[in-house]
């Protein structure tokens, strides 16, 4: 594929997963490496994003290797359970005194 079709392929991926944000460029003393970050929503709220980002020396790199880790992120989130278990006991809930300096279990 070529690298404005890569490009093209990895943006379009990215808006379709939920980016919210993204930005490529460089970085470094020399300005030799390429950083892209993008802000991916975080179940379909766009008023709540998680960052991902890659420096590169190869611009389309980083662009691939982040994408690559938002699709690692979904995949792991779909496997995950929907609900979290409550315990059956009375939980226990620690309060810092920050005045105090002293830890109160209550």
């Amino acid at each position: 594929m070529p690298p404005g079709d890569q490009l093209n392929y990895v943006l379009d991926r990215l808006r379709q997963l939920g980016a919210t944000y993204y930005l490529l460029e460089t970085c470094g003393n020399e300005k030799r490496e390429f950083r892209f970050y993008c802000k991916m929503a975080v179940g379909g709220n766009r008023g709540m994003t998680q960052p991902f980002w890659c420096i590169d020396s190869e611009p389309l790199k980083a662009m691939t290797a982040v994408l690559q880790q938002v699709q690692d992120g979904k995949a792991a989130a779909e496997k995950a359970p929907k609900r979290c278990k409550i315990p059956s006991e009375k939980p226990t809930f620690f309060l810092f005194a920050s005045l105090a300096g002293v830890l109160v279990e209550t």
